[in-house]
């Protein structure tokens, strides 16, 4: 109810969340993103999705996938 065509989700590849993103461009909600990126901001293996997301603010910005 909150967003359009959303999906909940827990523990998702960056390979899955980029393949549902072309499939659906569904609307991204994330919680406790700090987890995500460790704990002083930069976590090696989830850059992709760091990338993703600092890509994906604009309507018709491509992604590049994984």
């Amino acid at each position: 109810m909150l967003a359009a065509n959303a999906l909940h989700t827990t523990n998702s590849s960056v390979a899955a969340i980029f393949r549902k993103i072309e499939m659906d461009r569904p609307t991204l909600l994330f919680d406790e993103v700090d987890a995500i990126f460790g704990r002083y901001g930069k976590d090696e293996d989830n850059e992709s999705l760091r990338g993703l997301l600092n890509s994906g603010h604009a309507r018709g910005t491509p992604s590049s996938g994984a």
